[in-house]
């Protein structure tokens, strides 16, 4: 439940979303290979972007990536759809997201020292330092079933934990890897997918990462 609080807060805090319309100069720096998910998963439904997202690079992802994704929304059950909030998330933004954390877990735990809150924000957002977040290689995505009606089914109620479910099934099956702590993110290649399938991060997840322009909180 920590995650799905401190993803609102994040979502409430923020300014609004980035304005900067996507340049020559931008879209060449973005990861070399990545592609648009809505071009290659039509099926797709596309929720609101999140608050600290930029309109245009969040629909990035690695071919690998948008592959499972299209897999995954051909075999769902009839009434469940794929959605999808966010992929390709640049370094600054990450590490605007980790310092709000960190002041927002400061806050509401004052007696908890810099390190046990720096090892508490981990477990939600993933440091901006070290190695490459998955979301700033365009490995990871932030997804979620919906109904028949667009409406995101979420764990909270047991209707909204059947569709999780159901979709996880789905996912799993295609290859993608789970983060435990928040059932909307998944990845394919990075540290925690090769934790789950024991074997060694891939390469284009552990490359630089993206550090271009983004939304800001």
């Amino acid at each position: 439940m920590m995650a799905e609080h401190l993803r609102a807060y994040l979502m409430a805090s923020a300014p609004g979303p980035c304005s900067v319309t996507l340049s020559h100069a931008t879209v060449a720096s973005v990861p070399p290979g990545l592609v648009d998910v809505r071009q290659e998963v039509p099926e797709l439904v596309i929720l609101p972007a999140p608050i600290w997202s930029h309109p245009d690079l969040r629909f990035r992802v690695h071919p690998e990536v948008a592959r499972r994704l299209r897999e995954a929304a051909t075999v769902l059950p009839s009434d469940i759809r794929l959605a999808f909030w966010e992929g390709l998330r640049p370094i600054t933004v990450q590490k605007q997201l980790w310092d709000t954390s960190l002041s927002y877990l400061r806050a509401s735990y004052p007696g908890l020292s810099t390190d046990e809150l720096e090892d508490t924000v981990e477990q939600f957002v993933a440091r901006p330092h070290g190695p490459a977040p998955p979301h700033s290689t365009g490995s990871a995505v932030d997804i979620a079933p919906v109904n028949a009606f667009g409406q995101v089914l979420s764990p909270g109620d047991a209707w909204g934990r059947l569709g999780v479910d159901a979709l996880a099934r789905v996912l799993q099956g295609t290859g993608l890897a789970n983060y435990s702590p928040e059932w909307w993110h998944w990845s394919y290649g990075d540290a925690e997918w090769a934790r789950a399938y024991d074997c060694a991060p891939l390469a284009f997840a552990t490359a630089t990462e993206f550090d271009g322009p983004g939304g800001g909180i």
